[in-house]
């Protein structure tokens, strides 16, 4: 199905929409809960959904159907990220665990988990050519892994805070990753050098707030992720008023 694009919400639906009208071609329902992953197979016949469930289904996006429960959730983990392996045959996944779990996509078997993140794992791909699968992680890096071993190949570092999304290039040379840090850097996968770096000017960035009196914590740390900078930490104050009845 080449002329849709599926959106996933925490309304427990899935939406197919043709990019050509905007309307909405359907409607899927199944999921428990929060679905917060998609991926259509590399020919567009088939698309995977993951959910805060704990499963992972197979739908038929033509007709909206859903064909199977691929992965049962019996394991009780939440899948927050899921992908295709270009031949189809594998769904890696990844969730509120340190764990990359490779699957059957047909029978939902268990081949493979991939472990060596130190914390939660916010985001797979799978290279298009390649039997590797890239991952973003709460503990600040990017890995990058060889399905058919296990074997972790390369850990990255760069960014100053979680990586929540990663994506090959078409071309599968180039890797982007993007993180709480507000940026998204993209990196050369024949040395692992990062080639470029790209940062959104946010609203109040250099903005020093230090002294400001009359903000309430979470005001200081909305500032503070736009931009805004302090040179001291603030410490509680400790005051207190004394009544006299």
């Amino acid at each position: 199905m080449n002329f849709a694009i599926a959106s996933s919400s925490d309304d427990k639906t899935i939406k197919l929409w043709d990019i050509y009208t905007g309307k909405c071609l359907h409607t899927l329902k199944g999921h428990q809960n929060w679905i917060r992953s998609l991926a259509f197979s590399v020919d567009g016949q088939y698309l995977y959904s993951g959910s805060d469930d704990c499963t992972i289904k197979k739908w038929h996006p033509e007709t909206g159907e859903l064909i199977k429960t691929v992965v049962d959730g019996s394991n009780k983990i939440q899948i927050w990220s899921i992908a295709i392996s270009p031949n189809g045959q594998v769904i890696a996944s990844s969730g509120n665990d340190r764990i990359i779990r490779l699957w059957n996509s047909e029978t939902g078997k268990s081949i493979r988990e991939l472990k060596g993140h130190n914390s939660w794992i916010q985001s797979v791909a799978y290279h298009p050519h390649k039997n590797i699968v890239a991952s973003g992680s709460y503990d600040r890096t990017v890995r990058l892994w060889d399905s058919e071993t296990g074997k972790c190949l390369k850990i990255i570092h760069g960014h100053s805070q979680e990586v929540v999304s990663v994506s090959f290039s078409p071309d599968g040379l180039s890797l982007a990753s993007g993180s709480k840090d507000g940026t998204v850097k993209l990196w050369k996968l024949t040395t692992y050098e990062c080639t470029n770096t790209f940062k959104s000017p946010r609203p109040y960035e250099g903005m020093n707030i230090t002294g400001i009196t009359g903000l309430e914590p979470a005001q200081i740390e909305t500032l503070k992720a736009l931009g805004a900078v302090e040179d001291k930490p603030r410490e509680a104050s400790g005051m207190f008023t004394l009544y006299d009845f």
